[in-house]
């Protein structure tokens, strides 16, 4: 004797449908993992800075697409507020990854270490080091960045389920 099989739940309206997943989204587990993200991001670009010499601009879109990914995961959003919170905080990822690698680039000069450069920072310090590092291509890298925590911060649009057909086909 077979069992019979269960009989598949009948696919949800759009209204019921948008409800359950307001439901799911967690803004705040988005934030967390957003920020472990740019942290994480923010260090990889330092180091890969340091380490090769060289300031890679993709850097950013990589900070950009990681904080995103980062969100949409965790937060599993789709208000336009998580779109503005990746936006956000690669953004910052960018700017806190130009800071460190100057940082590190005072630290060396100065045969001092990282960390002493850091805990001695304030903000008119902060703002000498960015502006001196600054070139103009950083606005492009850096909305580049932006445009990528943006997109991927949310969780992408599904098709609609299809709706059951009635009468003759």
């Amino acid at each position: 004797m077979e069992t019979p099989s269960p009989t598949p739940a009948p696919p949800l309206d759009s209204e019921t449908a948008l409800r359950v997943a307001s439901h799911q989204q967690n803004f705040g587990l988005g934030l967390i993992g957003g920020v472990v993200a740019m942290l994480l991001g923010t260090t990889l670009w330092v180091v890969i800075t340091v380490v090769t010499n060289f300031q890679i601009g993709y850097m950013a879109v990589g900070i950009g697409f990681l904080v995103g990914f980062a969100i949409q995961k965790l937060g599993r959003g789709f208000e336009p507020r998580f779109r503005y919170l990746g936006a956000g905080l690669a953004l910052l990822g960018c700017v806190l990854g130009n800071l460190f690698t100057g940082c590190e680039a005072v630290a060396t000069s100065y045969k001092v270490s990282f960390g002493h450069v850091v805990s001695a920072l304030t903000p008119s310090i902060a703002w000498v080091i960015l502006s001196t590092t600054f070139s103009p291509m950083d606005i492009l890298f850096y909305g580049l960045g932006a445009m990528a925590g943006w997109k991927y911060a949310v969780v992408p649009p599904r098709a609609p389920a299809a709706a059951p057909v009635s009468g003759p086909v």
